[in-house]
């Protein structure tokens, strides 16, 4: 069994959802990647302005001077340094925006600063004008150390501290937004993937109804519209165009060779028919030459159905101009044909016929009478001996129903599977010679001329039905 395929609709749908869905997840990746470094290198300046401004607050006085600045300077801290003292102003930022600052000595000692993480933090070299990352109870910190240039503050180091958190924490807000926004960002991927799928498809399902229109109604004069940019499928477009010109111009050739070899077969088979009933009419010919007169007449019979079946199927192909239609009282053409027919039942078959008055339909007289005496004559050849042949026409909501039926040989599925094919026969249990196989052919395309269906029903040695549907004409 095979396996259904997804349409090409819904594989580019796919195709493009999934490309644009990866192309987003890629695009998140690397934004997240690129915030992140950009927002380390923007905490990392952030540290070192900030260390670089407590460092401003440092200075170094002498003890006489630091005498006359503690009198003046009752906020700032001082600080015994070595031969003199360590002045502190009061704007010195211990805690900024989590930037947590300290003044060592040489050997690592904490000198000021230093009131939460600093504090604990282990004796580590400092390392002159560099940010590094460290980790303080699996929790990453920056951490810039200064030291200061100016000679009378050699040894001393500043140390800036700040956590990733807000970093982190600002990523996690960045991929918390993301994920609030992908229903909606799916959606319009979804949608934008469906417009893509139709803009493409759309020239395809042009050429779709193109053919499928070409294939209905038997119109080869149709043409695929190919404006638009001349791409691939404008050429697929143009392809499929050439081919139907050759088809075209192969189908009127061959319907035009019917047509005319069907009109210029009648004439000659005309003059043999008449011509051997001319003989049959001698009564001193010879009983041989009586059955060979009989076997011509029987088979240019035939040939005379045949040829006269080919041209209507001929004319039809044409586009029917040879059969207009009007308005037409199809029962009282149905209930001639009955009465024109019942004498000519074969094989002691009684045709019984049951037609509602006052049916109008809009088609053909001829092609009406054709079909309907191509169906009798089919339950004719079909149907028991002594048996019946049942001919109805009712009216049924807008479409009349005419019904011809038969208690014969019937069908089987396969049989009815092909009994509308041209020249397709099916052998009688009989032993009669089968028809040309042109008849049923015919019924099929003057019901379709007509704008209407046909339905066969049928089972082995209990007959068939067949049920022609037509449109009304209402007054």
């Amino acid at each position: 069994m095979k396996k259904p395929s997804l349409s090409i609709r819904k594989r580019i749908l796919l195709l493009f959802s999934f490309s644009m869905i990866l192309i987003l997840a890629l695009a998140f990746f690397l934004i997240r990647l690129v915030t992140a470094s950009v927002m380390e290198m923007t905490l990392s300046d952030y540290l070192m302005s900030a260390v670089d401004t407590n460092a401003d607050k440092i200075s170094y006085l002498t003890k006489s001077q630091a005498q006359e600045a503690k009198a003046k300077e009752t906020d700032n801290l001082f600080i015994s340094f070595e031969n003199g003292v360590l002045r502190v102003d009061d704007d010195f930022l211990v805690n900024l925006n989590d930037v947590e600052s300290a003044l060592y000595s040489e050997d690592g000692q904490l000198l000021y600063g230093g009131n939460n993480i600093l504090k604990d933090l282990p004796k580590e070299t400092f390392q002159g004008s560099k940010v590094y990352e460290t980790t303080i109870e699996e929790e990453t910190y920056i951490v810039y150390d200064r030291k200061f240039t100016n000679s009378k503050l050699e040894g001393l180091w500043i140390r800036g501290l700040v956590p990733l958190t807000q970093q982190q924490y600002q990523l996690e807000q960045i991929a918390k937004t993301f994920l609030a926004f992908s229903p909606l960002i799916l959606l319009i991927i979804i949608f934008v993937s469906m417009m893509a799928a139709n803009s493409v498809l759309r020239p395809i399902r042009t050429m779709r109804k193109t053919a499928s229109d070409i294939a209905g109604g038997n119109d080869l004069n149709i043409r695929i519209n190919t404006e638009g940019p001349h791409d691939e499928l404008y050429q697929l477009g143009e392809a499929f165009n050439d081919m139907f010109v050759r088809l075209e111009d192969s189908f009127n050739r061959e319907k035009q060779f019917t047509s005319d070899a069907s009109h210029e077969l009648r004439t000659p088979l005309s003059v043999i028919r008449m011509q051997t009933e001319y003989m049959l009419r001698k009564k001193d010919l010879p009983e041989d030459t009586r059955d060979a007169f009989r076997v011509i007449h029987r088979q240019s019979g035939r040939m005379q159905t045949l040829v006269e079946d080919m041209l209507g199927l001929a004319r039809l192909a044409q586009g029917g101009r040879r059969y207009p239609k009007e308005n037409v009282n199809f029962s009282d053409i149905a209930k001639q044909i009955c009465m024109d027919m019942a004498p000519l039942s074969k094989h002691n078959i009684q045709l019984d016929y049951h037609i509602t008055p006052d049916i109008h339909i809009h088609g053909n007289t001829s092609l009406l009478e054709r079909m309907l005496v191509n169906l009798i004559d089919n339950a004719y050849k079909y149907g028991k001996e002594n048996g019946h042949t049942q001919v109805s026409l009712i009216m049924e909501k807008e479409s009349c129903i005419l019904t011809v039926s038969d208690d014969g040989i019937g069908m089987t599925k396969d049989v009815m599977a092909h009994i509308f094919e041209r020249f397709y026969r099916e052998d009688t249990s009989r032993g009669e010679i089968p028809g040309y196989g042109l008849g049923l052919s015919l019924v099929h395309q003057i019901v379709s001329y007509h704008q209407g269906t046909i339905e066969v029903t049928s089972k082995p040695d209990f007959g068939s039905n067949f049920k022609i549907s037509i449109p009304l004409i209402f007054f």
